[in-house]
């Protein structure tokens, strides 16, 4: 169906005004990153534009050292590049092996199939098995076709950009969006004191430059039993501090939430009046407390240690209650952790819109770990990817140790570190000769920066945005929740260069099979899908959407002409679609009520002069 713009603007007024459709979630924040670095820590001059997978297979290629066949002294080597090798197996037997082997798989007659998984592959055989430690070039066996050192996945690194594709510059994840307010909590370029996070709904009270001993002073230090009972009772006297009395310190994951990644001293961002005035230490030596606030989560198994975020490098730690730290207060509330869906191979968490698989499949170096993920071919979904340092934390359950919940999650062994997609950027403290990625330990739930040549566990996640794909959708959002029979308006950006129309289509079952909306409708930024669950023809899709929530939807945004080059697929996900449960829930900043505020938010929305909160 299509709609000319002006109506479209009439139609959500209607709409906002008269009929409940969605409500917003929680979604994880991105981290900030948008530049993509190798494992020697350079930044690489484009982002990997080409994730691997089937429709572009990327077989690990290694440089290795072989004895020069030219040379009569096989002590002289020289360098050449590898994507196979053969292990000498029984008298002159050789099997030939891929590592990483997206792509280079092969079935028993020696026909290349799919792979499921990105580790070594024996030719004549479909499944990964254990890499050769001693292994040729060819199947000669000559002493000048030993390769000196067999490439180990645990150490060695790939020789070119396609080998790091898979962290946060190649996806979009609810990008950060905040806005500043004044004492009434109405926006504001001037006289500012407050700002909130369009993600969450979160408010932040921007601390001041005043004298210590003054309320919210910048500088200000408190133990967690003097933050709750001086600097908080300070904040919410009867007479409030800005405008309310309903302040409280953040949780762990939501100052973790306000961290901005690609900065560091502080690792936050104070751009456009944004978070001024937080502390940080910028001398060499990391001392204990120098950009460390406070957060309001106890340390599970102890009465004497809280978490904090350290704003030096935006990492989480523990200390004993007694030590003093900064503090910055919030007003209003995000869902808990819990909300988990158990989908049999997968999990769902319904608050995030992410979608897990429940164990570790491969312990790598960050290289591998990024790779191994986004060939996986688990659970029938091929789009796994390394979940960036957010996404990971956010299944913490800091109420546990460990600090994970058991009955969704599989973490055993020692080894609970597990990575992240994130690059560790500090400026302080920071060691170029050791370059690091981000890993959550969920032995506790902290989280640091590892050399990328360690092997930590790998979890996969699905969920987001390929930024490289056709289309950037805005509407619907990660987490978003919608009523069968009602409207949604779908809103995208052309940032692959789509040329001509588009389909649209959407998913019930997470992604496995699509149904159609609309074909070839106009490639110019909206479409109002006006009754969920009915395409464009008025006929009923077959989406299983009548008696419960389905938390597992996908919107897909695909060129009508599949011939063209250049432009992709564009995925959104994961958000729910279910029954009509009436109500109005257009309440797009949490304050429980809708108000014209909300229904301009709207407006602004579908027109493209502001982002989803």
């Amino acid at each position: 169906m299509r709609i000319e713009k002006g109506f479209v603007v009439f139609s959500m007024i209607f709409a906002l005004l008269t009929i409940p459709v969605f409500v917003w979630g929680a979604p994880v924040p991105d981290t900030g990153q948008e530049k993509c670095y190798d494992d020697a820590g350079t930044e690489l001059k484009n982002c990997p534009s080409a994730p691997c997978g089937d429709a572009n297979p990327c077989t690990r290629t290694f440089m290795v050292t072989v004895p020069d066949p030219t040379e009569e002294d096989p002590a002289n080597i020289e360098t050449i590049s590898l994507d196979k090798f053969f292990l000498k197996e029984e008298g002159d037997t050789y099997t030939e092996y891929s590592y990483y082997g997206s792509g280079e798989c092969y079935d028993d007659t020696g026909k290349a199939v799919d792979c499921d998984d990105i580790v070594c592959i024996k030719k004549g055989e479909t499944l990964p098995t254990e890499c050769p430690s001693e292994c040729y070039r060819d199947n000669k066996g000559s002493d000048t076709s030993k390769v000196k050192n067999c490439p180990s996945i645990s150490s060695d690194r790939g020789s070119n950009d396609a080998d790091f594709y898979g962290q946060d510059g190649n996806y979009s994840i609810n990008p950060r969006s905040y806005t500043t307010l004044d004492i009434n909590d109405v926006a504001a370029t001037t006289g500012w004191v407050k700002v909130r996070d369009e993600r969450t709904g979160l408010i932040w009270l921007i601390k001041e430059d005043l004298t210590e001993d003054q309320p919210n002073s910048m500088t200000g230090t408190y133990t967690v039993a003097d933050a709750e009972n001086v600097f908080l009772a300070q904040m919410n006297t009867a007479f409030g501090y800005k405008g309310n009395n309903d302040w409280r310190l953040p949780t762990v994951k939501e100052l973790s939430g306000i961290v901005d990644l690609a900065l560091s001293g502080p690792a936050i961002d104070s751009s456009k009046g944004a978070f001024l005035n937080m502390q940080w230490d910028d001398d060499d030596e990391w001392k204990s407390g120098d950009g460390a606030y406070w957060t309001s989560t106890p340390k599970a198994g102890t009465d004497d240690e809280a978490y904090y975020v350290d704003f030096r490098d935006g990492s989480v730690g523990t200390a004993a209650k007694t030590k003093a730290k900064h503090v910055i207060a919030v007003r209003k509330s995000t869902p808990t952790t819990g909300a988990f869906l158990d989908n049999g191979d997968t999990i769902t968490d319904k608050n995030t819109g992410l979608m897990w698989l429940k164990t570790s499949h491969v312990s790598a170096v960050w290289e591998g770990a990024m790779l191994s993920c986004e060939a996986l071919g688990s659970a029938d979904y091929s789009d796994w990817r390394l979940p960036n340092k957010a996404e990971l934390q956010s299944i913490a359950d800091y109420s546990k140790s460990p600090a994970v919940d058991s009955s969704f999650f599989t973490v055993s062994g020692d080894e609970k570190r597990y990575w992240t997609s994130t690059t560790y950027f500090a400026t302080v403290g920071a060691d170029p000769a050791d370059p690091k990625a981000w890993a959550v330990d969920f032995t506790d739930g902290t989280t640091t920066g590892v050399a990328k040549t360690e092997s930590l566990k790998v979890l996969a996640v699905r969920g987001g945005q390929n930024v490289a794909s056709g289309v950037n959708i805005g509407e619907p959002a990660q987490n978003s929740n919608w009523m069968k029979g009602r409207v949604m308006p779908i809103i995208w950006a052309n940032t692959g260069g789509i040329k001509g129309n588009v389909t649209i289509s959407a998913s019930a079952d997470a992604g496995t099979t699509f149904k159609t909306i609309v074909k070839n409708t106009a490639n110019d930024g909206s479409y109002v899908w006006w009754k969920i669950g009915k395409n464009d023809k008025g006929e009923d899709m077959g989406l299983s959407l009548s008696e419960n929530n389905n938390y597992n939807c996908v919107l897909r945004i695909e060129p009508s002409d599949v011939a063209q080059d250049g432009a992709g697929t564009t995925v959104q996900g994961l958000f729910t679609m279910g029954p009509d449960t009436g109500g109005v829930n257009f309440d797009f900043d949490l304050d429980e009520k809708v108000s014209i505020g909300d229904i301009i938010y709207g407006l602004q929305i579908l027109t493209g002069d502001r982002t989803q909160p």
